[in-house]
């Protein structure tokens, strides 16, 4: 057996070059492990799938693989050199890479187990955001660990208003009704406020209802709408200076 120090040169393969693995036995051990193992499927090989394929000085690249073979760890602690990447895989049939900073991520695989199941994240690797159900909306929740999920909306109870006076609607108003016995004004919000429409009905049976539209903001080109009484008018904003009348 020659001395590692003999070995002052490396050969060199072409490109598409086929090497056959080196076979390990009794007689000839591991020779500083710099070796192709044997696939153990398919031939005799030593026990132990620890073959180191080159010191820290030595690196593999280039390499073209259909396949390979993993042997499982339960635990790595040993962070790789500076400039590196240790793939491998542990007893729980899943792949890891890990950093010099000693910072593990899971990689190849897919935590989704159903239909309808999405694809997220949580604070450390990838996640599954279970299918809702039928109705069910997509919704932010940071007290889940994807900060996402599945839930039911809410129903929207409308603000109504109802006054026997004169007001200023807002665009959180939604329906604004008039019961008075004397001729009130109610005046509008702006018009670039929002695009929210509101519906205003004058409930009286005896007087008008005027409504005021606020600066130089019109509703179908005018300043301002008398709503005789019993009688219903929806405003809908374009978010500038004019309402649509409807």
């Amino acid at each position: 057996m020659p001395s590692t120090a003999t070995i002052t040169a490396f050969y060199s393969f072409v490109a598409l070059t086929k090497i056959q693995s080196a076979q390990v036995n009794n007689n000839f051990s591991i020779f500083r492990g710099h070796i192709i193992p044997v696939d153990p499927n398919t031939a005799t090989a030593g026990a132990s799938g620890t073959y180191d394929l080159g010191e820290s000085t030595h690196y593999w690249r280039g390499n073209y693989l259909q396949y390979g073979y993993f042997s499982h760890f339960s635990t790595v602690t040993a962070n790789p050199a500076a400039g590196f990447l240790s793939i491998y895989a542990k007893d729980d049939n899943n792949i890891y890479k890990r950093t010099p900073a000693g910072v593990e991520t899971q990689i190849a695989s897919s935590p989704l187990t159903t239909r309808g199941d999405l694809f997220s994240f949580n604070t450390t690797t990838s996640d599954r955001v279970p299918i809702g159900s039928s109705g069910q909306v997509l919704t932010v929740d940071s007290a889940t660990n994807t900060s996402i999920k599945w839930a039911t909306p809410g129903v929207g109870t409308p603000t109504i208003v109802t006054t026997s006076g004169g007001m200023t609607v807002t665009i959180s108003h939604d329906y604004c009704i008039f019961t008075g016995s004397s001729a009130s004004t109610f005046t509008m919000y702006a018009a670039t406020t929002g695009t929210k429409p509101v519906g205003i009905k004058n409930k009286s049976s005896t007087v008008d209802l005027t409504v005021q539209m606020a600066g130089s903001d019109t509703a179908d080109d005018e300043t301002s709408w008398v709503l005789p009484p019993n009688q219903t008018l929806k405003l809908v904003p374009d978010g500038t200076t004019e309402f649509n009348v409807f």
